[in-house]
């Protein structure tokens, strides 16, 4: 069966959902898609295969200035930067100024090696070990492994911690910030 075409708008759209850290399936109901079609096109815009990041014109996208980043434009800004997409392309795709992606040479902040969600990764590891409380499923647990594995910071950064107890102290902080929003997220259900 042969692909509907995509249309600027759709392409939009799905790059709207997706940076908000919306789901393939989601955002597969969403379009009338199938998952397989949604991954496909976003990792295209990942990897800018094709250089569909690069060529990308956006027509009726949200803007993101000024937002929170997402752990999907992270993952997005750390790939385009290891497939040497020019920033200004890169900050096309997330709708966002130029200004919100680029480090600023005067931080004291490594943010060119930063990768939020291998820390989230390491926090929810750690939650599970130290508080023996599991704040999200093991099969959401793995889903985000096997993402960062794939398309982040690789199974080596895993390597660097292999105690699940020792790790940085950002993450130990990020750690009882995640436990915490999760037990006030818990008694708000009551």
């Amino acid at each position: 069966m042969k692909e509907e075409p995509w249309t600027k708008s759709k392409t939009d759209n799905m790059l709207d959902l997706y940076l908000k850290d919306r789901s393939i399936e989601f955002i597969a109901v969403r379009l009338g898609r199938s998952s397989g079609q949604i991954g496909r096109k976003i990792n295209k815009f990942l990897r800018n295969l094709d250089n569909r990041a690069t060529n990308y014109e956006p027509s009726q996208r949200v803007s993101r200035k000024g937002l929170p980043m997402s752990v999907n434009e992270c993952k997005l800004i750390g790939l385009h930067r290891i497939h040497n997409v020019p920033a200004k392309d890169t900050a096309r795709v997330l709708a966002r100024a130029l200004s919100d992606i680029q480090p600023n040479p005067k931080s004291s902040l490594p943010l060119a090696n930063m990768t939020p969600s291998m820390d989230i990764l390491l926090a929810m590891r750690y939650i599970y070990h130290v508080y023996k409380t599991p704040v999200i499923t093991d099969e959401d647990y793995d889903g985000m492994k096997k993402e960062e594995i794939e398309f982040g910071a690789g199974a080596k950064a895993f390597l660097d911690y292999p105690d699940p107890k020792q790790v940085p102290d950002r993450v130990k902080t990020l750690a009882l910030y995640l436990s915490q929003l999760f037990k006030d997220t818990q008694e708000a259900k009551r």
